[in-house]
């Protein structure tokens, strides 16, 4: 299984792919919730549209505005299976916690994935897979906005290919 692993920053990701030379897994764009306004709270990022949605009533992120979508590619041989699994970052003492959801995509069509479970999709004519990647950002506890919060665990996408 082969790993993506990205810290998010909470306005910014780091990207550090692995692959086989003939597998490629391409960032396009990393995660990002936008604003933060470091409330205790839960903010959804629809993973088709960007779309934040503050589902505690509090305003833990910045509704008006959208988020950006992990977008990422994985390319291979065609008619091939894609198994992804996107990993939960659990809270590691600093109040974080990030449960994705995400939706993968073949020429003719579309999947579910969400966090910690092991989807399939064949890459199809074109060998071509996109995965989008949006999530519930959990804030468990009010923090100070000076500071700059990073993800001490990174979070994770799994994935290999079957043929």
């Amino acid at each position: 299984m082969k790993k993506y692993l990205s810290s998010i920053l909470l306005l910014a990701g780091l990207a550090l792919p692995q692959a086989h030379a003939q597998d490629v897994f391409s960032v396009i764009d990393d995660i990002d919730f936008g604003t933060i306004f470091f409330k205790q709270g839960i903010c959804d990022m629809d993973p088709a549209t960007g779309a934040l949605t503050n589902v505690t009533g509090i305003n833990t992120c910045e509704e008006s505005s959208k988020g950006t979508v992990g977008s990422y590619v994985i390319t291979t041989s065609p008619n091939v299976t894609v198994t992804v699994k996107l990993l939960q970052r659990n809270n590691a003492g600093d109040g974080l916690i990030f449960e994705p959801t995400g939706k993968m995509r073949n020429i003719s069509q579309e999947v579910d994935v969400p966090a910690g479970i092991d989807v399939q999709i064949s890459s199809g004519s074109t060998g071509v897979v996109r995965l989008f990647v949006g999530g519930r950002l959990r804030l468990a506890q009010d923090m100070l906005p000076a500071n700059n919060y990073t993800f001490s665990q990174p979070v994770g996408i799994e994935w290999s290919i079957t043929p």
